[in-house]
C-alpha cells in the first residue's frame, strides 16, 4: 500500500510539473530565440546558400564543427588505442 501512495505522489508531482512546463511553451510557430530567424533570413544573401542548415552548420558554425569533429576523433582513437592494449594483453596471457 505504501508504494502505491509513493508512486501516486510521485506521478502527481510528476502531471503537475508537465503542466507548469508546458503553460510556459511559447505559441506554435513563434520564435523564442531571435537568432534562429537571423540565420533563415541572412542565409541566402551572406553566405550565398539556398539551404539554410548547411548555411549554418558550414559558414556559421563552421569551428564549432570542426572542434566537434576532433573530439568524436580523439575519443575513437582513445577506445581504439584501448582495445588494442586489452587484445594485446589477452594474447600474452594465452601464449604464457
Amino acid at each position: 500500500m505504501r508504494r502505491l501512495v509513493e508512486f501516486s505522489f510521485l506521478a502527481a508531482v510528476s502531471f503537475t510539473l508537465i503542466l507548469i512546463a508546458a503553460f510556459y511553451l511559447p505559441p506554435f510557430g513563434a520564435h523564442p530565440f531571435p537568432v534562429g530567424q537571423y540565420y533563415v533570413e541572412r542565409s541566402l544573401e551572406e553566405v550565398k546558400a539556398w539551404n539554410s542548415v548547411q548555411a549554418i552548420i558550414w559558414e556559421y558554425r563552421g569551428y564549432d564543427t570542426l572542434g566537434e569533429t576532433a573530439v568524436l576523433f580523439a575519443a575513437v582513437l582513445g577506445v581504439v588505442t584501448l582495445f588494442r592494449r586489452m587484445v594485446k594483453s589477452e594474447r600474452n596471457e594465452h601464449h604464457r
